[in-house]
């Protein structure tokens, strides 16, 4: 009886498993994946559900998993990280909306929304030092600097006038 129930549950994990290793998706579905991945996501998401507020239409769980084509896991935590920051909410049981008017919020908002950047106060805790006051100085900097690179619109970045295909330029590293 035991090894049955064990068949049945390791023939249930496979069956629940299928479609991520089937589609080749599991490569993002790991417990941490890299902030530009969240933020990339995320803005997927946010594009996709953009554009079926605009046909007024419900986005179910299982159609955006086909859409952006990566696994439930990744979809899932961005959709959860999404909600807590109050840009998307659940309606009923699958489906998902926009829960915010885009068109002010930047892309530098989104980064933040999501925990992925470093604030000013991150050195708050810390003891009064000379290294502490030049990291201090140096995370405003980061800051200004990313709320300047960051500071598009998403109105702007999911504007349809545009190519589909836009040629990506690599950050020179000096």
């Amino acid at each position: 009886m035991y090894l049955a129930w064990c068949v049945g549950l390791v023939g249930a994990v496979i069956a629940a498993a299928l479609g991520d290793w089937n589609s080749q998706r599991a490569f993002l579905g790991v417990p941490k994946f890299a902030p530009g991945v969240r933020l990339t996501v995320a803005l997927s998401v946010l594009a996709d559900l953009r554009a079926a507020r605009r046909r007024g239409e419900v986005r179910q769980r299982r159609e955006l998993l086909q859409a952006l084509n990566l696994s439930a896991f990744v979809v899932e935590t961005i959709l959860g990280q999404l909600a807590d920051a109050r840009y998307v909410t659940r309606v009923g049981r699958d489906g998902w909306i926009l829960a915010r008017d885009l068109d002010e919020t930047t892309v530098y908002d989104l980064y933040m929304d999501l925990g992925l950047g470093v604030d000013r106060n991150s050195v708050r805790w810390m003891r009064p030092t000379a290294w502490r006051h030049r990291a201090g100085q140096t995370l405003i900097r980061f800051d200004s600097l990313g709320r300047e690179c960051l500071g598009l619109p998403l109105k702007d970045l999911f504007a349809e006038d545009e190519p589909p295909e836009a040629e990506i330029v690599p950050f020179p590293r000096s």
